[in-house]
């Protein structure tokens, strides 16, 4: 993760369901995705979003509406992830995963200059960590965020137990001992 008094704010890449969950939920009037933009710039691949803005769209989800606006404004940036060598393909079609996150792949594949791809889906999780491609749970997300002093512990432990419901009470529990320094 960029840390601060680097030069460049982090590059994040998001999968759908991270995007979603922090499009759905806000703490003090604010999305958590907007905190997330305003700390970092934030990419997605066509198929992302594909898959949370414009079925969401059709779907008359508000998450989707926000979403679309951050686009819009050029807050998350959509971009094209071309297909990439012959074996790499191979291996992505035997892993049998949604085109979205196929698309995440090539498009980590092709940009070498991101730090963390914010992931909820543990089977893409574990591909992307085998192909050492920096993945991250957003409550890591949100930990990382307070520890850079973008945020408050407060807002942290807000958005962690405002977010509860989309996770395992263990990754939010583990996330909050993170943010008091017991773990």
């Amino acid at each position: 993760m960029n840390q601060m008094g680097s030069k460049r704010p982090p590059k994040l890449i998001f999968d759908a369901s991270s995007l979603i969950t922090a499009a759905q939920f806000n703490v003090r009037g604010q999305l958590i995705i907007e905190f997330i933009t305003d700390w970092a710039q934030i990419v997605i691949p066509e198929g992302v979003k594909t898959e949370a803005v414009d079925l969401g769209l059709r779907a008359g989800y508000p998450d989707a509406l926000e979403l679309e606006r951050l686009i819009r404004s050029r807050r998350i940036i959509v971009e094209k992830a071309p297909a990439a060598d012959p074996a790499f393909e191979t291996v992505m079609a035997a892993y049998e995963i949604e085109p979205g996150d196929v698309e995440i792949l090539r498009l980590c594949r092709k940009t070498l200059d991101y730090d963390n791809v914010v992931v909820d889906d543990r089977l893409l999780y574990l591909i992307l960590h085998r192909f050492n491609m920096h993945p991250i749970f957003l409550p890591d997300l949100i930990v990382a965020i307070v520890r850079d002093g973008a945020i408050t512990n407060e807002i942290g432990e807000q958005m962690l137990n405002v977010i509860r419901p989309r996770y395992r009470s263990g990754f939010i529990e583990h996330s909050l001992m993170m943010l008091k320094g017991a773990i």
